[in-house]
C-alpha cells in the first residue's frame, strides 16, 4: 500500500472524519492525508481489495502524523469473497495485535 500499487478506490473504510481523512489516505509514511474514522469505537474498519489472493507478510501501522490519533489494537479478518470473512489465526491461537504508545 506505502508505494501506491494498490488503488485508492481498493480501500474502504466503515466510516472517515472528513474528506481529508478518506480511506485512500491510510497509507504508511502518507504525506498528503490519513485515514481517521468519524468514531473512535472498536467497530471502525478499513478493508483492502487485493483484486485476487494475496499472501500478507507483515502489517506496519503509524499514528497521524501530527494529530493525537493511532489504533492501539487490531485484528485481521480475510475474505475470498467479501462477503465471508474470518479472524486470521495461528493454529487454535486468535492474533490480536495490541499496540499501546
Amino acid at each position: 500500500m506505502e508505494s501506491g500499487q494498490i488503488s485508492g478506490d481498493s480501500i474502504t473504510a466503515s466510516s472517515q472524519l472528513s474528506p481529508h481523512h478518506a480511506p485512500q489516505y491510510a497509507r504508511l509514511h502518507f504525506s498528503k492525508g490519513t485515514w481517521i474514522p468519524r468514531r473512535t469505537d472498536r467497530n471502525q474498519w478499513l478493508q483492502v481489495d487485493f483484486g485476487n489472493v494475496t499472501q500478507i507478510t507483515g502489517i506496519s501501522i503509524q499514528g497521524h502524523y501530527f494529530a493525537p490519533y493511532w489504533v492501539k489494537t487490531y485484528s485481521l479478518n480475510c475474505s475470498n469473497d467479501g462477503l465471508n470473512y474470518e479472524v486470521y489465526q495461528s493454529g487454535q491461537q486468535t492474533k490480536v495485535k495490541s499496540q499501546i504508545r
